[in-house]
Order: structure tokens, then sequence, then C-alpha cells
């Protein structure tokens, strides 16, 4: 893994990632870092592979955020049970 002074690619964009409270694309963290744009990618796949960060998006629209921003769907079992035990009374 390539060092940026005493900080390596991974560690500066996992930082500016995690500074924002909202999603960011990869220009924008380009910006932020000032890193090369390959390098920024490079460590956004790598970051989002080891489960440190989310994406949302697909290809050039991506965006890349803290894990914190993604919201757990919510499931509402109660009302499922509720219906299928209707169902099986009749």
């Amino acid at each position: 893994m390539t060092v940026v002074g005493q900080r390596s690619y991974r560690a500066t964009v996992l930082d500016a990632v995690l500074d924002t409270d909202s999603w960011c694309t990869s220009h924008d963290l380009v910006k932020k870092t000032q890193l090369t744009y390959p390098q920024v990618l490079f460590a956004l796949h790598a970051l989002h592979s080891a489960g440190r960060i989310a994406r949302m998006g697909r290809k050039f629209t991506a965006k890349w955020g803290a894990l914190t921003l993604v919201r757990e769907p919510e499931h509402n079992y109660e009302l499922l049970e509720q219906l299928f035990h209707s169902l099986i009374k009749r």
C-alpha cells in the first residue's frame, strides 16, 4: 500500500468520508484529500469491500458515505404474522 506522508491512501480517504455527515461523490473526495482520482477510487473500492464505508448508486453516479448513513429496513413482522393468522383461521 502506498503511503502519503505517513498515512496510507485508504486512511486518508476513510477519514475524509467519515468527516462528512452526508453522501459525497468521488470527485468531492478528490478535492478534499488532494489525491488523484485513481488513488481515491482504488481506496474507496477497497474500503467498501472491507465493509468500512457505504456506497449508494453505481458507476459514475455512486456516492460514498459512512455506514451510519445507511438506514436499516424497517420490518413489520407483527403485521405479517397477524395477516397469516387471519388467513389460517378462515
